[in-house]
């Protein structure tokens, strides 16, 4: 079985990640009051864009915990499976470098980390044509590849 990793950047409810069966790591959000939050764990998108109305800076974010990102490629390999996992672009978070990172600690040639370029809704769009590739039966090798060549077509326009 090909298992889905992905990070809260993609923006899938948690009723969609699991009809999709894809997990979702959350990314750190830390205010200005330096109150910092797991992104749809302990802070749902609601709130967050009420702590935002009120904020005079911006909030940052940070990637999910490299623990989680461990024991994520630990259960897939542990469990026979294979994995792909997609994460926000390199350009605008470590969580890529980091899951590379891992995947060699991990020593497991079944998982596949792949640099999404993207975020939100393109991340998005990259996370759901892996799902339809997984359902239609595609090895690991056949989703990264496509993935891989889809992603040099989607382009994320931000205002």
């Amino acid at each position: 079985m090909v298992r889905i990793l992905t990070d809260s950047a993609v923006d899938f409810s948690e009723e969609l990640a699991r009809q999709l069966n894809v997990e979702v790591l959350p990314l750190g959000v830390t205010f200005e009051d330096g109150m910092a939050y797991r992104d749809r764990v302990d802070l749902q998108p609601e709130e967050f864009y009420e702590k935002l109305a009120a904020c005079e800076k911006l909030p940052k974010t940070s990637q999910p915990n490299l623990g989680d990102v461990l024991t994520a490629f630990e259960n897939a390999r542990d469990a026979g499976d294979e994995m792909v996992a997609i994460f926000i672009s390199s350009q605008l978070s470590g969580t890529y470098q980091s899951a590379c990172m891992a995947a060699d600690t991990v020593e497991y040639p079944g998982i596949h980390v792949v640099d999404s370029l993207n975020a939100a809704m393109g991340q998005h769009l990259l996370v759901r044509l892996a799902v339809q590739l997984r359902d239609a039966g595609k090895t690991l090798v056949q989703i990264a590849t496509d993935l891989e060549h889809a992603k040099e077509h989607l382009h994320l326009v931000a205002a």
